[in-house]
């Protein structure tokens, strides 16, 4: 079956691998923008290993540029033993066609692939970025520096993995660990971003287009996350809060 078809749903994009061997993106997947993979973990159903009652595989996902890979991203964790499916959030590369393929491992070494009989999955990206006129950097540390205005939307948004990197850990050369933004909207409902990119084994910061409502205060949080289930967050207690 082709890989990406789409099925002419708007809103945010989503691109689902169902168990049928299916690829349908949801709505239109643009650069700088969070897709949403939707992965059905009984594609692959090999390598499956126990090991003291519990669980010992997991599934992780790559995203694919121009024969590299730029971002990698777990569709599974272990809870109470279990391997189960999670939904993640990826941020579209800025190019004009992302692959993405999937690898399944267990604590036996065993390895499968579900990569289109390695070709990967291709899907088209609209890679024209709105146009932001406001900028906050998170450095490593210290307090966020404001540059440009913020009264209009989009922001970008950047975030150095470094000044989260309590979850920071890998797994065979590549980085299983990413860190996500949080924006409060106008109606209490929270927007997610993505902050960082894997590259290898390495995350690095990227200038995450973000929009907001029309609100007077931006309210913004970041957490960071790895396949292991460790969470930490910025601020540890409520938001960073900037005027408009």
């Amino acid at each position: 079956m082709p890989s990406g078809k789409a099925d002419g749903l708007g809103g945010p994009a989503r691109v689902e691998f169902n168990d049928e061997f299916d690829e349908i993106v949801h709505g239109a997947l643009h650069a700088g923008e969070l897709a949403r993979i939707d992965y059905d973990i009984d594609r692959l159903v090999s390598c499956r290993g126990r090991t003291g009652g519990r669980d010992g595989w997991g599934i992780t996902g790559f995203v694919v540029v121009q024969d590299e890979v730029v971002d990698t991203f777990a569709v599974t964790e272990i809870r109470d033993g279990e391997t189960e499916a999670v939904d993640v959030d990826v941020v579209v590369p800025a190019a004009d066609v992302m692959e993405i393929y999937f690898q399944i491992v267990d604590v036996f070494g065993c390895t499968a692939f579900d990569s289109d009989f390695g070709k990967n999955y291709h899907f088209a990206i609209d890679s024209a970025e709105p146009t932001a006129r406001g900028r906050i950097d998170f450095g490593v540390d210290g307090p966020p520096e404001v540059s440009g205005e913020l009264g209009t939307s989009p922001v970008v948004v950047r975030y150095q993995p470094g000044r989260l990197d309590d979850c920071s850990t890998t797994q065979g050369g590549f980085a299983q660990w990413g860190i996500t933004g949080f924006v409060r909207l106008g109606s209490g409902a929270v927007r997610a971003f993505g902050a960082t990119e894997a590259v290898a084994g390495e995350l690095f910061a990227v200038d995450a287009i973000v929009e907001v409502d029309d609100v007077s205060e931006l309210e913004m949080w970041f957490e960071a996350t790895n396949v292991f289930g460790c969470h930490h967050r910025d601020p540890k207690v409520g938001s960073y809060r900037f005027d408009r």
